[in-house]
C-alpha cells in the first residue's frame, strides 16, 4: 500500500509491501506530476521517490523496467520509432522503448498491443524528444544516493531475476522494412498506416 506526500518539489513515498507491477506504474504516474512533460524533471521525481524505498524495492523497480523493455523488442516497435522520432538508430530504438515505458501504463499497453494507435495520442506528436535513456539509470542513481555505494549492477544477479530472466534474453530482429540501411517507405505505410500518415505525410 502506498502513501504519497509532497512538500514543495520533493516527493515522499512509503511502502509496506514488495514492489510489483502495479506499484511500478504508480511511481511512473506520480513522477509525471508538475513536470509539463519534461522527461528530465520526471526522472528527478522518480529518483526522489525511489530513494525513499527499501533497497530491494529499488532493485525490483529496475528489474521491472528490464522486463517491460524486453517485451517491446520487436520490428514493429522499431518501425514505430522510425516514424515517430525520425531516423531511429540502434541506440535511438533502445531509448525510444524506455521513453514509451516512461509515458505510463496506458501508452505502454498501446505500444505493446497495437503501436499504430500511438498516432491517436496528440501529445506524442507534440513531444520535444523521444529518448528515455535516463530512465534506464534511475534506479542505479537512486540506489547510489540512498546508500552511497556504486555497486548497483553487482546486485542484479540471475538469482535476483529468477524465472523472469528468460524474458530478458534478446533475439536478433529481422527488420523487413529496411533495405540497404534505408527504410522502405511502402512497407512502413502498410505496417503502420496511421503513424505513417501523421508523422511522414502530415508532419
Amino acid at each position: 500500500m502506498f502513501a504519497f506526500h509532497s512538500t514543495k518539489n520533493v516527493f515522499y513515498l512509503f511502502t509496506y509491501e514488495r514492489m510489483d507491477i502495479d506499484k511500478f506504474w504508480q511511481i511512473i504516474e506520480k513522477s509525471k506530476e508538475r513536470t509539463d512533460r519534461n522527461f528530465d524533471k520526471q526522472i528527478e521525481n522518480i529518483i526522489d521517490l525511489l530513494t525513499n524505498l527499501p533497497v530491494k524495492s529499488i532493485i525490483r523497480f529496475d528489474q521491472i523496467i528490464g522486463e517491460l523493455y524486453s517485451k517491446l523488442h520487436s520490428s514493429i516497435i522499431w518501425a514505430s520509432g522510425e516514424l515517430i522520432r525520425g531516423h531511429c538508430s540502434d541506440d535511438n530504438y533502445d531509448y525510444f522503448r524506455a521513453w514509451l515505458i516512461g509515458q505510463g501504463s496506458r501508452i505502454y499497453t498501446i505500444a505493446l498491443t497495437n503501436p499504430d494507435d500511438l498516432a491517436d495520442i496528440d501529445f506524442i506528436a507534440e513531444a520535444r524528444e523521444y529518448s528515455g535513456e535516463l530512465l534506464l539509470y534511475a534506479a542505479s542513481e537512486a540506489y547510489e544516493q540512498k546508500t552511497g555505494e556504486d555497486n548497483f549492477e553487482e546486485l542484479l544477479t540471475e538469482e535476483d531475476f529468477g524465472e523472469n530472466m528468460d524474458s530478458l534474453v534478446y533475439i536478433d530482429l529481422e527488420l523487413e522494412w529496411i533495405q540497404d540501411g534505408k527504410p522502405i517507405e511502402d512497407k512502413l505505410q502498410v505496417m503502420l498506416p496511421k503513424l505513417y500518415q501523421r508523422f511522414r505525410i502530415g508532419r
